[in-house]
């Protein structure tokens, strides 16, 4: 399954690229296919792990990560939740907007893989 990783950044050390990261490469080992954030960040030469609110504003800030996650969510089967989305507005945003296409989202837990023997949530609201 093709999927989107979604999850709290701005307000975590480190952009939080190494729960994207380690989620990213649970998912893959599992088979799926991952559009993780970070890794775009990273395409655009932003590196979460040593950059600052002000690294992150000279690329266009949220509106900008926003235009392009949001276009990205448009390519996949489902959103995959980090923990401490409920915290983060942007991953409220790509949540509803997933919702509002019809794209499953699931929540990962504990370094799990997407519903590997049922012991996945599945999103069915936002709230």
């Amino acid at each position: 399954m093709k999927a989107y990783l979604a999850g709290p950044m701005r307000s975590r050390p480190g952009f939080n690229f190494a729960a994207f990261d380690s989620a990213a490469a649970v998912l893959r080992e599992q088979g799926h296919e991952i559009i993780s954030p970070a890794e775009m960040d990273r395409a655009l030469g932003f590196e979460g792990l040593t950059a600052s609110e002000s690294d992150f504003a000279a690329l266009g800030g949220l509106p900008a990560a926003m235009r392009r996650d949001l276009a990205a969510l448009l390519e996949v089967e489902a959103i995959v939740l980090l923990p401490g989305w409920q915290h983060s507005e942007g991953t409220k945003i790509e949540l509803f907007f997933a919702q509002t296409l019809g794209i499953p989202a699931y929540v990962f837990v504990n370094d799990q893989a997407l519903e590997a023997h049922g012991t996945q949530q599945r999103i069915v609201r936002c709230s």
